[in-house]
């Protein structure tokens, strides 16, 4: 409802705008939902889709609007400035004469007279960009996906190669995150990927390294393969302070990018961040210092692990079939804590732990 203060007895013109939060909800898996359009592959089959898909107002829905929707998202300044609206409005009561082509509608209403209160003047609010409608999957049956690094101590005046290997889901179209570091501890130089991997140069924004930001956003319309530990991008920096772990000074930042990622039938899947102090996917010790005493356990295991900083922490226990258990959630403070976790039955089990965006797992043998 709204409510206009109009002159007595002359016509009025009608015609809502919104130009703010262009991005909230705007996502790389809208990128690869247009994309899916333009290749024939899944065709909107609604007026207000195409309408919300031709982010570039051109009368018609092309890859440069799933281009726009990335380099957008990437922090690109030129999109910002070709994508100038957040929502278009078209009138309640309008009736779309060709579905298929449904430019040139209303955005407006007209009225001849206002002598008082009018009813029924009512728009339907489209959001720019926003056509990726997510499937629901509380069980994380496609998920997460986590990019691994190895942990390091920094020291001043070295360069070096932060390589990010990626586990989880078999293939994924799209994903997007914002990695964080800390500009007085690290300076950026370059951001690579490997010949295998199926990311570009243009899949990075990098209008905000100067301030410690990174952005990543892929996005096609089918699915590529994602094969368990390969390598999917490096970050080369420049140690301008030494004497602290690399851990210490990176991070995903959701306000910046939430990260996640999805299959090309939309199921959503969380991003988080590995930083291990082995190898890039390895089992060993994790700056989340996740360890299970005693392993092998008879009905009970303490679950003893560090957070690095204030965030909410959840464990899940997932049995051999991978299916959950028993979770725990709450907000924690940094330092370290324990959590007493019952174990069901005799087997393996593996313990999940996510901190903010950092992940780890470890498993423990019940004996009983």
């Amino acid at each position: 409802m709204y409510v206009l203060d109009v002159n007595r007895g002359l016509p009025a013109r009608i015609r809502p705008s919104k130009y703010d939060l262009k991005f909230n909800g705007i996502t790389a898996a809208d990128a690869a939902r247009i994309q899916q359009h333009v290749t024939f592959i899944d065709a909107f089959d609604d007026p207000i889709q195409l309408i919300a898909a031709d982010v570039d107002k051109s009368k018609t829905v092309t890859l440069l609007d799933a281009i726009l929707v990335s380099q957008a998202l990437l922090g690109n300044p030129s999109a910002n400035l070709i994508w100038k609206e957040s929502w278009r409005f078209v009138d309640a009561s309008y009736s779309f004469p060709n579905p298929e082509k449904p430019w040139g509608f209303p955005e407006q209403i007209a009225l001849d007279r206002v002598d008082g209160p009018v009813e029924g003047v009512n728009f339907l609010g489209i959001k720019l960009g926003d056509v990726a409608a997510p499937n629901a999957n509380p069980g994380w049956k496609v998920g997460p996906v986590v990019m691994s690094t190895s942990d390091r101590l920094l020291q001043a005046g070295e360069t070096i190669e932060v390589l990010f290997a990626v586990r989880g889901v078999e293939e994924i179209a799209a994903i997007q995150c914002a990695l964080d570091f800390d500009p007085e501890v690290l300076q950026f130089y370059r951001v690579q990927t490997p010949d295998n991997s199926f990311l570009a140069a243009d899949n990075f924004g990098l209008w905000s390294v100067q301030n410690g930001t990174l952005r990543l956003v892929y996005a096609m319309p089918e699915g590529e393969s994602l094969p368990n530990g390969a390598d999917f991008f490096s970050v080369q920096f420049t140690v301008l302070k030494g004497g602290q772990r690399l851990s210490q000074h990176i991070r995903l930042n959701d306000e910046v990018l939430p990260a996640e990622a999805c299959t090309a039938g939309f199921d959503f899947i969380p991003v988080y961040l590995s930083v291990d102090q082995s190898t890039g996917v390895s089992s060993g010790p994790a700056s989340l210092g996740l360890t299970l005493r005693p392993n092998p356990a008879v009905q009970t295991t303490e679950v003893f692990f560090d957070v690095p900083y204030p965030t909410d922490v959840r464990l899940r226990l997932l049995d051999g079939t991978g299916q959950t258990v028993h979770v725990f959630q709450a907000s924690m403070v940094a330092g370290e804590h324990r959590y007493r976790m019952e174990l069901p039955a005799a087997g393996v089990y593996t313990v999940e732990l996510v901190a903010g965006h950092l992940y780890q797992t470890a498993r423990v043998v019940a004996t009983r």
